[in-house]
C-alpha cells in the first residue's frame, strides 16, 4: 500500500498532516509542500499557492481544513489532490517495466540520447537525426526541468514519475513519464513515457486480468471490449442516471462501487465492488428485475460500460467466458453472504467499523477512504444521524479521524479488534 500521508515533523505538538492523491507521486508531493510552506509561512496566500500549482498541474487542488480531531488532538490538516478530487485512483501499475514503452536517456547537460522506435515515435523524431539532440525541442519544459534545471527532487528519490503535456504544435498530449536518477549512467537518467490514452487501453486489459475472466481467449477479450466506453464517475453518480434502458453491464477498472437493489423505498446494498468485477443484469431473469438492480459509486470510480447483450451472447457460445463469469458469481454470492452475516449479530458501530474496513480494504493504495455519511448510511442500513453518532464513537477512541473529504484509518488494529468482538 502506498502511504499518501505525509506528516510535517518540523514542529512541536500537533504537526500539520498532508494527504495526498495519487500518494505514489514523489514530485506532486515536493511540489504540494514548497506551497504549504509558502502559506504557513505568510508569504503567500493559499487562493495564490493553488493557482500556482496549477500552472504545473492544471487539475489540481489544495484544501486546508483547521481543528481535525486527530487521537483527540486538533490537527491541521491538508488535502492535495493532483487529478482532481473526483478522479480515481488507479492501480499500481509498473509500467516502465514492460516492453515496447517509449523509452530515452536525457543527461544533465540537457541532451537526449539512446531513444528507442516507440520514443521517437512519441516525439516524431526521424531516425536520422543528428547526434546533438536537445531535450527542450521535444520534451515538455517541465520534465526539462524536473530531470536537469531542478536534481534536487530526483536524487532524493531515486526514482519516480509523474504527469505532464506533449507540445504538438497547437495540439497538447497527455502523457505520463517515469524517470530514474543516474540509471543509465554517472549523470546520464532514464526517462520512459506513455500517453494516457495508452495507459487508458492497458488498464482495460489490466482490468481484465485481475478479473475471473482473465483466462479468456484474446478473441473473445476484443469482442468483450469492442464498443465499451470509458467512465469516469464521481462519488454518489448512478449508473442508471448515465445509461438507458434496463439491461447494463460494467467492468470496474478503479474506485469503489456498490450494486444495490430497489424494493418499494428502500435501497438494500447487495456488494460492494471494486478493479475487476464485472456487474450487471445479466444473472437477472426478466426486465422486471433487472429494472431493480443498481450500480452507485462510492469513491471516485472508472468504469467500462460493455454491452449486455454481448455478454449474454458469450456466456452462450464461448465456454470459457461462462465459466469465468460463473466463477466471478459464485464470489459476489460469497460477499454477499458475508455481508449480511457480518451485520446479523454486531453493534451499530461494530457493522460501521466493518464497513469502514472493508471499504479502506477495496481501496488498495489509498490511505483516506473517500466516502460520506450518508454513504455509510447506505451501506451498513442505518439512518445517518445514527451513523454520525457511531462515526463520533469511533473518533473519540482515537481509531479513525473524520475529515471533509473522507475518513482516515489511524489504528486499523484496534478498530478490526472492535469490529471483530462478540457483540
Amino acid at each position: 500500500m502506498t502511504d499518501s500521508i505525509v506528516r510535517d515533523t518540523r514542529e512541536v505538538g500537533a504537526p500539520p498532516v498532508l494527504v495526498v492523491l495519487p500518494g505514489d507521486d514523489a514530485l506532486f508531493s515536493r511540489v504540494v509542500r514548497s506551497r504549504i510552506d509558502g502559506v504557513r509561512s505568510g508569504a503567500v496566500a493559499l487562493g495564490a499557492a493553488r493557482r500556482a500549482l496549477r500552472v504545473r498541474y492544471p487539475s489540481s487542488n489544495l484544501y486546508r481544513q483547521r481543528s481535525v480531531l486527530v487521537k483527540g488532538v486538533p490537527t491541521e490538516m491538508w488535502f492535495a489532490y493532483r487529478d482532481g478530487r473526483n478522479r480515481p485512483s488507479l492501480p499500481v501499475d509498473r509500467w516502465w517495466r514492460k516492453r515496447g514503452v517509449a523509452r530515452g536517456v536525457v543527461d544533465t547537460s540537457g541532451r537526449l540520447t539512446r531513444m528507442n522506435s516507440a520514443c521517437r515515435n512519441l516525439l516524431r523524431i526521424p531516425k536520422p537525426a543528428g547526434p546533438l539532440l536537445m531535450a527542450r525541442d521535444y520534451l515538455p519544459a517541465a520534465i526539462c526541468e524536473e530531470l536537469f534545471d531542478a536534481p534536487g527532487w530526483l536524487p532524493e528519490v531515486r526514482s519516480g514519475g509523474s504527469t505532464s503535456t506533449l507540445p504538438r504544435g497547437a495540439e497538447r498530449i497527455p502523457i505520463e513519464f517515469h524517470a530514474t536518477w543516474q540509471g543509465a549512467g554517472p549523470a546520464h537518467h532514464q526517462l520512459q513515457m506513455r500517453t494516457i490514452r495508452e495507459r487508458e487501453t492497458a488498464d482495460a486489459g489490466h482490468t481484465i486480468d485481475g478479473s475471473s475472466l482473465a483466462s479468456i481467449s484474446a478473441r473473445t477479450r476484443r469482442e468483450l471490449l469492442r464498443g465499451a466506453t470509458r467512465r469516469e464517475l464521481a462519488p454518489g453518480e448512478r449508473l442508471r442516471v448515465t445509461v438507458h434502458g434496463d439491461a447494463w453491464a460494467v467492468l470496474v477498472v478503479s474506485g469503489v462501487v456498490r450494486l444495490y437493489l430497489t424494493a418499494e423505498t428502500l435501497e438494500a446494498t447487495v456488494l460492494y465492488s471494486s478493479h475487476g468485477s464485472l456487474l450487471g443484469t445479466h444473472w437477472n431473469v426478466g426486465d422486471d428485475e433487472a429494472s431493480r438492480v443498481g450500480l452507485e459509486t462510492v469513491t471516485p470510480s472508472t468504469i467500462l460500460q460493455l454491452d449486455a447483450r454481448v455478454i449474454d451472447r458469450l456466456a452462450r457460445t464461448h465456454r470459457g467466458f461462462a465459466q469465468g463469469l460463473l466463477e466471478e458469481g459464485r464470489q459476489q454470492l460469497n460477499d454477499v453472504v458475508q455481508s449480511y452475516a457480518s451485520r446479523s449479530l454486531a453493534t451499530l458501530s461494530q457493522r460501521l467499523a466493518r464497513e469502514i474496513l472493508l471499504l479502506d480494504d477495496l481501496q488498495l493504495h489509498d490511505t483516506m477512504v473517500p466516502v460520506t455519511e450518508k454513504q455509510l448510511a447506505d451501506g451498513v442500513g442505518s439512518m445517518r444521524e445514527s451513523v454520525a453518532r457511531a462515526l463520533a464513537g469511533l473518533r473519540r477512541e482515537g481509531w479513525v479521524a473524520t475529515t471533509r473529504y473522507g475518513i482516515i484509518l489511524l489504528d486499523r488494529d484496534a478498530l478490526r479488534a472492535h469490529a471483530d468482538a462478540p457483540a
